[in-house]
């Protein structure tokens, strides 16, 4: 589930609620992807304890999809 709301100019905010129903293992990891040039500036502002959040603006790869 995700849910965004706008915080003022072109500033957003986007919480993201995961669950994980396929199976009795605990996640380990997870990737959220966005199209390039969608976003900028992309941050966590808070993950769940112990978790690592890793977060990279896109790099343009030079292949067109």
């Amino acid at each position: 589930m995700k849910r965004s709301t706008q915080l003022g100019g072109t500033e957003w905010r986007y919480d993201y609620h995961v669950t994980n129903d396929v199976g009795a293992d605990p996640l380990q990891e997870f990737a959220i992807t966005f199209a390039l040039g969608s976003f900028a500036n992309l941050r966590d502002v808070v993950s769940p304890a112990g978790w690592d959040a890793l977060i990279s603006d896109p790099e343009p790869t030079g292949i067109d999809t």
